[in-house]
């Protein structure tokens, strides 16, 4: 009857956490690991390898499969069961077993003499029950830190969202960037390679010195390298936009033209309000200062003593048919003494409260600053706009003049060569304007703690 009773428990148990332990198991095994637990390819989450790409097949993307979002979402569940585990200390506690033992027991039997020797078999079985009356406020001070870490940490993931979309929209503007900057410098190259035939032509009609070749071919040269450089620099953006999104390939994409984002309506001091309200780094640094006076108060409380109520049924003896007793009462646990080992934890989790304050007064500090240099980079762009519109063309006038100045002999390699190379910054200037306008309103919508800034 024991051992039957020893099964059962076990087997009730097993059923009812199945679903619980068969997602401990899938876990366990590495084949089953979701994108984002593993580096997923391009095709498994839907996007080309070259070709087309839009923004929002990127930002999308990311948010489904950035490893930062997948260890930052398993972490707020690992915290929010954190809170089922506390809940269950105020549910009572209930166990079970058998034993089955061979004893050796010396007997002293009044009066008589010598001791008795006796070997033999003892089995006990049984359950017991105990719940938690009082214990001054511990338990319900660690539920509310685990609470409170909890909502961290789901602050903490939206802020990991945000952070990840941001990331994404800015890698694929510098992407954008760069390509526009690459047919920058293919224009440029084409432009310097046709001034070095025509003056080469000129040379051989007699009408230019061969100092004037040597000068288009090396400005030709020079703009080559550039060309070099810049096809470099757009398969370094194309690795970069790969790793904002959450993968590891070599791809060949081709962004989409980007209009620019809606303008940003809010002053800096509405935008520092908001941030304020919504930033959720700073909500996350908020429920950490809280979770750590929770836990003041936990240890506080463990120097007092907790009250339980215990039952306890069962059967035991050397011989079938067992024995059968219960039992029940109340119980007090209080340690005394530990070593001071529960001031210190007092001291320990003070200390903590205080860094958790800090670290809240360092999160509003980086927030700011990142809102406001935003901010300054929003503004700073779009007067960049407006200048180098203007830049690209008397740049553009400019170069003309040159040429046909060139062309009739009253201006030199040098001046055209001068005019091609501002005209080519010129341009450059104002694809980085542009580029720098739509990531600073990315960046101020991630200082607000918003994937999409929409008023």
């Amino acid at each position: 009857m024991a051992r039957q009773f020893l099964w059962a428990a076990p087997v009730v148990l097993a059923l009812a956490g199945c679903e619980t332990i068969t997602n401990a198991r899938d876990a366990q095994d590495d084949a089953k690991a979701a994108p984002g637990e593993r580096t997923p390819t391009a095709a498994e989450i839907g996007l080309p390898t070259s070709g087309p790409l839009t923004l929002e097949q990127v930002v999308d993307a990311a948010l489904a499969v950035n490893p930062a979002i997948l260890q930052a979402r398993h972490q707020a569940e690992n915290a929010e069961a954190a809170v089922g585990a506390q809940e269950g200390a105020f549910w009572p506690s209930i166990g079970t077993g058998s034993q089955d033992t061979y004893k050796y027991e010396t007997l002293n039997s009044p009066g008589k003499s010598p001791q008795t020797n006796i070997a033999h078999s003892f089995y006990s079985a049984g359950f017991t029950v105990s719940w938690l009356l009082y214990d001054f406020g511990k338990t319900p001070a660690l539920l509310r830190q685990a609470a409170a870490l909890s909502l961290a940490a789901q602050r903490t993931l939206r802020s990991t969202e945000v952070t990840t979309a941001f990331q994404a929209r800015s890698a694929y503007f510098n992407l954008v960037k760069q390509f526009e900057l690459l047919r920058v410098a293919e224009d440029t190259y084409n432009d310097f390679l046709a001034h070095r035939d025509q003056t080469r032509e000129f040379v051989k009609a007699g009408t230019r010195v061969p100092y004037d070749e040597s000068k288009a071919t090396l400005d030709m040269l020079n703009a080559k390298l550039t060309l070099i450089k810049q096809r470099d620099a757009v398969d370094s953006a194309q690795a970069t936009l790969a790793n904002a999104i959450g993968i590891a390939e070599v791809t060949s994409w081709t962004p989409a033209e980007v209009e620019p984002l809606p303008p940003f309506r809010l002053t800096f001091d509405e935008a520092w309000s908001e941030a304020h309200k919504n930033q959720p780094a700073l909500l996350a640094a908020l429920a950490q200062e809280q979770g750590a006076k929770d836990f003041v108060d936990a240890q506080i409380a463990a120097l007092y003593p907790s009250f339980t109520a215990s039952a306890g049924y069962g059967a035991n003896g050397s011989t079938f048919p067992l024995t059968w007793n219960w039992n029940f009462g109340p119980s007090v646990s209080w340690v005394l003494f530990n070593g001071f080992t529960n001031y210190y934890t007092i001291d320990e989790a003070t200390a903590s409260l205080r860094a958790a304050r800090a670290n809240k007064a360092n999160v509003e500090q980086t927030v700011w600053l990142n809102l406001r240099t935003a901010w300054v980079a929003l503004k700073d762009a779009e007067e960049r706009i407006d200048t180098t519109e203007q830049e690209v063309l008397y740049g553009k006038q400019t170069l003309d003049f040159a040429n046909e100045r060139f062309k009739v002999g009253r201006a030199t390699s040098v001046d055209v060569a001068d005019a091609q190379a501002s005209y080519a910054q010129a341009l450059s200037d104002h694809v980085s304007a542009k580029a720098d306008y739509n990531t600073a309103i990315a960046n101020l919508w991630q200082a607000l703690g918003v994937t999409k800034w929409t008023r």
